[in-house]
């Protein structure tokens, strides 16, 4: 009880802060959702993702890019989100196509916002691999957001485990997908993501942990040779950027998670503290887990005076124990 009632305290903290705010919308922020977090639709406009009906088939990205499919909207899981940040702010819902490799999904966030008719700070909101996205984006624009913040939601920034599990058909579909919180298709092997880049650049950072460079080096057969070659040189891109100035991490936290061969690390149930943790971000620590991430009432309650101040009462800044790389 005493747990419940704190947490109650601290939503209306953050409620009183952002009383206090000038009328009117603040500003411009981007949500930048996560992997299966943007809607995918047919050349016809028919949905295939998400679907009740889905073949795992219609998701998979041809070498040929024949058949592709588009962009259509954010998933319903972040409608919540949406709806928190309507109140003060100017909302663009950025889709994209997570199956395809990061670097051209961060092309299409920066013609997203140059396309749009957005003045002064711009903020992003991303959550999961939409932090990648984002962090790619800054790096061939470093000026993108006018000074605004990215915030980060459970973002594997050194990679995350049950990527490489999937990948490896060690993880069933359904299991990857209910971690996500999705409808979840009763088949028994992942292979399909065997198609999307984008989902290999997931795995394990080996230049964060040495232990994963012989899965680069030597990829086991179950893996694509050239995805997995184009994933470590992403992952060597990625590891050597510099944090931009004013991101936010926010990490779930209070769950077992998947961190290598050793037990089961602190984290969201996805990403472990270990990978997700960004040197240098302002980093909170919330309980919750990876999918619900962006309609946590803690959150939602903090994003505000987080990115229109910098700082958020309902939340008490993390301290890294050790740099991460």
């Amino acid at each position: 009880m005493t747990n419940f009632l704190d947490a109650i305290g601290h939503v209306l903290d953050g409620i009183h802060q952002t009383s206090g705010l000038p009328p009117g919308k603040l500003g411009d922020v981007v949500i930048a959702p996560g992997i299966l977090g943007s809607n995918l639709s047919d050349a016809g406009g028919i949905q295939v993702w998400p679907s009740l009906d889905i073949s795992l088939n219609r998701l998979r990205l041809p070498s040929n890019q024949d058949n592709l499919l588009l962009p259509s909207g954010l998933h319903s899981v972040y409608r919540p989100l949406r709806e928190t940040l309507e109140q003060h702010w100017r909302v663009h819902e950025f889709s994209y196509d997570w199956r395809d490799n990061i670097g051209r999904s961060a092309d299409a966030l920066r013609n997203f916002i140059h396309d749009r008719d957005m003045t002064g700070k711009v903020h992003i909101v991303a959550h999961s691999m939409g932090g990648l996205v984002a962090r790619m984006a800054l790096h061939d624009e470093p000026t993108l957001l006018a000074g605004g913040r990215l915030v980060m939601l459970g973002t594997p920034n050194h990679g995350s485990i049950i990527a490489l599990l999937a990948l490896s058909s060690q993880l069933g579909a359904s299991a990857f997908f209910k971690l996500l919180a999705s409808f979840a298709p009763n088949v028994n092997a992942m292979a399909v993501a065997d198609t999307w880049p984008g989902f290999y650049e997931l795995m394990p950072c080996p230049f964060h942990d040495p232990s994963f460079h012989d899965l680069y080096s030597k990829p086991p057969a179950v893996l694509n040779v050239n995805f997995t070659r184009a994933a470590e040189d992403f992952h060597r891109l990625l590891d050597g950027l510099p944090t931009p100035n004013g991101t936010v991490y926010i990490g779930g936290a209070g769950l077992p998670t998947a961190d290598g061969s050793v037990l089961p690390a602190n984290g969201d149930g996805v990403v472990s503290h270990n990978r997700g943790l960004l040197r240098d971000a302002l980093t909170f620590l919330v309980p919750g887990d990876h999918a619900t991430l962006p309609a946590n009432i803690i959150v939602r309650t903090a994003l505000t005076p987080l990115l229109h101040t910098g700082t958020a009462a309902i939340l008490a800044p993390f301290s890294h124990p050790s740099p991460s790389t």
